[in-house]
């Protein structure tokens, strides 16, 4: 009996929390992210089923319904620039800024693509030759 009000009560707690869910995004999405230049700009998350979500990048803005929890928006294609700031809103507001519009390349291969510069040979004079503050990392495990 004790086991069957367990359920129960994290049913009912689990069901609850889902009413107020907040507007999110998948980890690709965070401060100082790239996305493509002169491409539609998806942006996709989780919201309640019904909330209205708003997606800002620069002038643009579209809105769109979550529909069984999911939305999803296409943003107009932009040339390359920035910083910018993606604003998301619906029953909270998320923010991402520092937001550049450029070249996305997408790499992979083996455990040496991940071998940092600090360690590579003559780094002093490669980390030099690299300092380049717009270019980003995402690193996905």
């Amino acid at each position: 009996m004790r086991n069957f009000f367990s359920i129960i009560t994290g049913a009912v707690l689990f069901s609850g929390a889902a009413l107020f869910a907040d507007v999110k995004v998948p980890a690709v999405f965070s401060d100082h992210m790239v996305l493509q230049r002169e491409k539609p700009i998806a942006v996709w998350g989780w919201a309640d089923d019904g909330e209205n979500v708003r997606v800002r990048l620069g002038n643009d803005e579209v809105s769109t319904e979550a529909k069984g929890g999911k939305w999803k928006v296409l943003l107009s294609p932009m040339k390359a620039g920035g910083p910018h700031k993606l604003t998301l809103s619906g029953k909270n507001q998320v923010e991402f800024n520092d937001v550049l519009v450029g070249e996305v390349w997408i790499c992979s291969g083996q455990s040496n693509m991940e071998w940092p510069l600090n360690r590579a040979f003559e780094q002093q004079d490669a980390i030099a030759k690299s300092a380049n503050a717009k270019i980003r990392l995402l690193t996905v495990p």
